[in-house]
């Protein structure tokens, strides 16, 4: 069991990290001028996702190898491209979530 956790802890802390963001991230974005919190909220982030998406990958490396060609790659270029399209939705999105955050004309 222990095994399995230390595995998949890129998974629990992006999970957590969603939830913490959902909870909380209202407080902490509103003060998202300081440089010191934005350089780590930032930091944290873009680790949190950089860890997830290797872990996203081992796993479409795993079931291609498992599956052999044409369909391995195939299941590469789609995680891959989820990732991608996911990460530039919650680019887009961010102004919606955050109004506090939006540049002001």
């Amino acid at each position: 069991m222990l095994n399995f956790v230390r595995s998949e802890l890129s998974l629990l802390v992006a999970a957590a990290s969603v939830v913490a963001i959902y909870v909380v991230g209202d407080r902490w974005f509103s003060d998202i001028a300081h440089p010191l919190v934005l350089a780590a909220l930032f930091t944290w982030v873009f680790g949190v996702i950089l860890w997830a998406t290797f872990g996203a990958v081992r796993h479409a490396d795993g079931l291609a190898e498992l599956l052999g060609e044409p369909y391995g790659t195939l299941i590469l270029t789609i995680a891959a491209t989820c990732i991608e399209i996911s990460v530039m939705a919650a680019i887009m999105l961010h102004a919606n979530l955050y109004p506090s955050c939006r540049a002001t004309r």
